[in-house]
């Protein structure tokens, strides 16, 4: 049975469609696609069945550590080439994100550690969950990083659950080791991850915009 596939044009959804009327209307790499089974909207170069339409093929650095730089994507996220933005895919829409930079993540660090310091009465227990509540709310964000308008996503581009958020605040007190180690290792990881995001699998980013599908 051929499978219908759906599109979105100028936020419009299209469809349905053969797979040889998506040859004739000309979709690209980037055309968001359905067809029934897909969990969400997904750009045509991620539909193994539609790569032959485009021919897409990904860039290579020569070189002997090669790498590839096309965009990447991870569950609902992409991340795009220019290792600057990543856009969220969500049913409603595509939310488009920039990574937070270091000045916001510090200055955010520093509230924290301020309304950390009143609760720390109870030694570890207060930072702890007020971290993990914070990261694994609806919100996304602790106090200072809602001040700074980031927010902690899980890599998939879905919130982190109390485990998840659990593991990174504990992981955080290790990036604060030997001179803060883990931190600076922000500066050199493609996602700007410090080593608690990396270990839990996690991204910190600002909004820079969305685009809501109308249909």
């Amino acid at each position: 049975m051929d499978t219908n596939y759906f599109i979105v044009r100028n936020s419009e959804k299209q469809g349905p469609y053969a797979k040889s009327e998506l040859v004739n209307i000309g979709i690209t790499a980037q055309t968001l696609v359905w067809y029934e089974g897909l969990a969400n909207w997904t750009e045509a170069r991620y539909i193994e069945d539609l790569q032959d339409i485009f021919q897409y093929k990904p860039m290579h650095v020569q070189g002997e550590n090669a790498a590839q730089v096309y965009e990447e994507r991870i569950g609902n996220v992409v991340y795009h080439a220019d290792k600057m933005r990543v856009t969220l895919l969500t049913p409603q829409g595509e939310i488009y994100y920039e990574y937070a930079n270091f000045g916001d993540r510090f200055v955010a660090l520093i509230l924290d550690r301020l309304i950390c310091l009143v609760a720390s009465i109870i030694p570890l227990v207060g930072p702890w969950l007020y971290y993990a509540i914070l990261h694994s709310s609806e919100g996304q964000a602790t106090v200072g990083q809602r001040a700074m308008n980031i927010r902690c996503l899980s890599m998939e581009g879905n919130s982190i659950d109390f485990g998840q958020a659990t593991g990174r605040f504990f992981m955080s007190i290790v990036s604060s080791m030997i001179f803060c180690i883990g931190y600076l290792l922000f500066f050199g990881n493609d996602k700007k991850q410090t080593l608690h995001d990396s270990v839990a699998k996690t991204i910190v980013v600002k909004e820079i915009g969305r685009k809501k599908y109308n249909f």
